[in-house]
């Protein structure tokens, strides 16, 4: 089994009519039943910054920075900090599209005694990330988001994977 839970406050400041700012902050816990897998802590910020072109489409700007902690002891921790820029375009009501590519840098820190210091592990890498959303009526919505990012993992490293994410979305209420 698992145990995992996270918080992920967030503030939105509306700049001007067409600009706004999101920053927010992200912690997560993980905990499994098997030795085979290692706990983790995932915790950090991300600064989001959406321009409106006109109606139908946007430009959007995000600078974040997370610390993947394993409890494993020999497992290193890993910043890593990353840009992404992006464009949306809603040409109905209905549908959604946003698109962004951007630069990631994750260093591993040393892992012995002097552990704030790092041991040269990590490096640079791109994100990818594409997304859709279409509401097929007021409470069915179907999505597709696909990506390529680095990620905390249960191997104890932080890693990078490409994900395919399909889904039907029903509101109860």
């Amino acid at each position: 089994g698992i145990t995992f839970w996270e918080v992920r406050p967030n503030w939105t400041y509306q700049l001007s009519p067409v600009d706004e700012m999101k920053l927010g902050g992200s912690y997560s816990s993980v905990t499994y039943d098997s030795s085979e897998k290692t706990d983790y802590q995932y915790f950090g910020g991300t600064l989001d910054y959406r321009h409106r072109l006109s109606e139908i489409d946007q430009v959007t700007a995000n600078l974040s920075y997370f610390r993947f902690v394993p409890d494993e002891a020999g497992d290193a921790s890993t910043d890593t900090v990353s840009g992404l820029v992006g464009y949306g375009y809603t040409p109905s009501e209905r549908l959604t599209i946003t698109g962004a590519a951007g630069l990631g840098y994750s260093i591993e820190n040393g892992n012995g005694p002097d552990s704030n210091e790092n041991d040269g592990d990590g490096g640079l890498g791109y994100r990818l990330k594409f997304n859709a959303k279409y509401e097929l009526d007021e409470r069915t919505s179907g999505h597709i988001s696909l990506s390529h990012d680095s990620e905390p993992s249960s191997d104890g490293e932080q890693t990078t994977r490409n994900r395919a994410t399909l889904g039907i979305s029903h509101k109860l209420t």
